[in-house]
């Protein structure tokens, strides 16, 4: 049961990578623009998702360190 998020995460951004790679070859299609554009289009699509979980999973963590250490006081 613990394994679900992750496996989720991989999911979406497996299923967000095509789009991340069309978003990121507009943003080269500048004539001025450089790999950089690229990947800051990739991460304008890939980052929010990652975040997101990365919020959570970083929330539940310290939910449950905070839990031991009230269950080990009493």
């Amino acid at each position: 049961m613990k394994w679900i998020a992750p496996i989720l995460v991989i999911i979406i951004n497996i299923g967000l990578f095509p789009l991340a790679l069309l978003i990121g070859a507009f943003a080269m299609d500048s004539p001025d623009s450089t790999m950089l554009s690229f990947f800051i289009g990739m991460a304008y699509i890939l980052g929010p998702p990652n975040l997101v979980f990365l919020i959570i999973y970083l929330g539940i963590k310290w939910e449950r360190e905070e839990d031991k250490s009230v269950s080990n006081r009493e």
